[in-house]
């Protein structure tokens, strides 16, 4: 069975250790740790290319980026779904003064799961909101310390409180089979609700996504992205 250790592409190395601590401080330094204790992920030759872990990781994170790059451009599908939705609810009513609850919801739903469904691919393509007073003003290794920070420290416990703090919320919602409070509308609430466990955990997922990636920057396996937001169709 794999050891949890061994699942860990990074350790934290003291002076008592024989490593090379000129790069443990180097580390240290763009992590704004102390000199002695450094973010480390060295192999055993004390040099990065000698870490066949920290060479596996690419394809991890790569993999976690494409399952969020599918996702999201699958539910982006959505937002051309409401337009064509919504023009027909105005068309019906205004036209032939027909009008539908189910019609309406179906909008509400789509919105929902646009958003959080699509959520960690925004991410990944640097499309949230950032206060970036020191960010942008920062190097690759300082951002990449940031963003490493950042996942491992917000994102992903924030993600998990979320995840926690709303499970007694879906329950509920499953146990009843909660569906609209409104006669014509659609039932399927609960389902609406679950989509809050899938967006934490895609989250957590992308974020442990950004974190190979910084550490890849660290180790100068990889170059830092650009903060563009780039468009694909």
């Amino acid at each position: 069975m794999t050891s949890i250790s061994s699942l860990i592409p990074f350790t934290f190395v003291s002076l008592a250790e024989t490593v090379d601590l000129r790069r443990c401080g180097q580390v240290a330094y763009w992590a704004g740790l102390p000199y002695t204790f450094g973010l480390c992920v060295l192999g055993s030759d004390g040099s990065y290319e000698g870490n066949p872990t920290l060479n596996n990781l690419a394809p991890i994170a790569r993999s976690l980026d494409t399952f969020s790059k599918i996702v999201g451009q699958y539910v982006s599908w959505l937002a051309v779904f409401m337009v064509l939705v919504q023009f027909s609810i105005v068309l019906g009513r205004y036209v032939f003064g027909l009008g539908s609850i189910a019609a309406q919801e179906t909008v509400i739903y789509s919105h929902g799961l646009l958003f959080m469904l699509g959520a960690a691919y925004t991410l990944q393509k640097g499309g949230h909101v950032r206060v970036d007073i020191f960010y942008a003003k920062a190097g690759p290794k300082r951002q990449a310390t940031i963003d490493l920070l950042g996942s491992l420290f917000l994102l992903i416990p924030v993600s998990i409180i979320i995840l926690l703090a709303s499970w007694k919320y879906i329950s509920g919602s499953w146990q009843i089979m909660e569906g609209s409070v409104e006669n014509s509308g659609l039932p399927y609430v609960y389902l609406l609700k679950s989509v809050i466990i899938v967006f934490c955990g895609m989250m957590i997922l992308q974020g442990v996504s950004t974190i190979l990636h910084a550490i890849l920057v660290l180790g100068d396996k990889e170059a830092m992205p650009s903060n563009e937001i780039q468009t694909e169709l």
